[in-house]
């Protein structure tokens, strides 16, 4: 497997490597800035089966991602050039897809929030306020998945009520 391994990180471009990980191989997606952190993993079984997981949430079977996806090239029934084109078609569809930015303002309106995640950075602080049903990848063309398009809306509601109370006291 390690010879597999050495062959799909020699034709990855980008902030990405590969590594064995149990039945397959993940080939992690990481942030080019210090320090670095894992954003995604591809991870492809031996059998050519795909799981996709952003920030450590394995993306939903119904995301628009799967439809995009090649069909299972498993490593032994395949060669192994066919089985390295397999998990580089993986990973350029997946980096097709822009992370959604989900809310990152107004933090002090994210308490008493339902139905939503907090994201911590390496302070422990929340960094980021995403919809628990966010779809975690989104087409180029848009900032957030549907969502988190609302939760943000809810929040600047949020923002608008309390200054509206503010400036009536």
């Amino acid at each position: 497997m390690d010879h597999v391994v050495n062959e799909i990180n020699s034709s990855l471009v980008g902030p990405l490597f590969a590594k064995r990980s149990g039945s397959g191989i993940s080939v992690l997606w990481i942030t080019n800035t210090r320090p670095t952190s894992v954003i995604g993993e591809i991870f492809v079984l031996s059998s050519g089966e795909i799981e996709v997981y952003i920030k450590g949430y394995q993306l939903d079977a119904n995301h628009n991602l799967w439809t995009k996806m090649p069909a299972p090239v498993p490593l032994e029934s395949g060669s192994l050039q066919s089985f390295v084109k397999h998990v580089n078609h993986a990973v350029m569809v997946t980096r097709g897809f822009t992370i959604c930015a989900a809310v990152t303002e107004q933090k002090h309106l994210w308490n008493n929030l339902t139905e939503v995640v907090l994201e911590r950075n390496q302070f422990r602080e929340p960094d980021v306020c995403r919809a628990e049903t966010c779809d975690l990848l989104v087409n180029p063309q848009r900032i957030r998945c549907g969502d988190c398009r609302n939760l943000n809306q809810k929040i600047r509601g949020r923002k608008k009520k309390k200054t509206c109370k503010e400036e009536k006291e």
